[in-house]
């Protein structure tokens, strides 16, 4: 729990460094610099997470701690927020070395942990059964995390003069992009050259 604690807190802080120079509500390049800090450590603990199987060593005690952890940070942001716009200040989150940008930077981790180690434990005592479907999407998650970027982004595209409300058109995009980019994963998985990598 201390290691978790003082990792929340390394990319909290991490986050709001990067975030000065490159706020949030900013991209470089058509990429959300102020989120790599996170990115970069979940992709690396990730992989000691499976060289030294700590996701099968990984129990509901800690997890129910960290859940308990993220329901009570959860509203400490839309709270603080809130306060601050009612009291007539600019609570600017996204960056540029503001307080309430520390805030969030800070909240993210500490809700991420419990969130993700919350659904890694309900995954892994639900749906961890011996499945066609679910081997099948499981040999090709990879490959969708890889290219799922264009994939969106093409539907987005195509969509763009569609005017309907917001909740239909997210439901249709993110429906229609999870089957895309799967079926587009698909052949990737089999190439001779790619299946090794993906």
């Amino acid at each position: 729990n201390a290691k978790w604690f003082l990792s929340a807190v390394s990319v909290g802080l991490a986050s709001y460094i990067v975030r000065i120079w490159a706020p949030v509500d900013t991209r470089i390049l058509g990429l959300w610099l102020g989120f790599f800090p996170a990115y970069i450590f979940l992709f690396v603990i990730g992989m000691i997470a499976w060289r030294h199987d700590w996701l099968s060593q990984l129990s509901w005690k800690q997890t129910r701690l960290w859940l308990v952890v993220a329901i009570a940070t959860w509203p400490v942001l839309p709270v603080t927020a809130a306060v601050l716009k009612l009291r007539g200040h600019n609570p600017y989150l996204s960056g540029a070395g503001t307080l309430p940008s520390l805030l969030w930077a800070l909240w993210e981790p500490f809700v991420a942990w419990g969130a993700i180690a919350s659904v890694l434990m309900w995954f892994r005592t639900s749906f961890n059964q011996p499945s066609p479907t679910l081997d099948w999407l499981g040999r090709r998650a990879y490959a969708v995390y890889v290219i799922h970027p264009p994939v969106l982004v093409a539907i987005c595209l195509f969509f763009r003069t569609w005017h309907a409300p917001a909740p239909l058109k997210f439901a249709l995009v993110g429906t229609l992009g999870c089957a895309a980019t799967w079926l587009a994963a698909d052949p990737l998985v089999r190439l001779p050259g790619l299946k090794k990598i993906f």
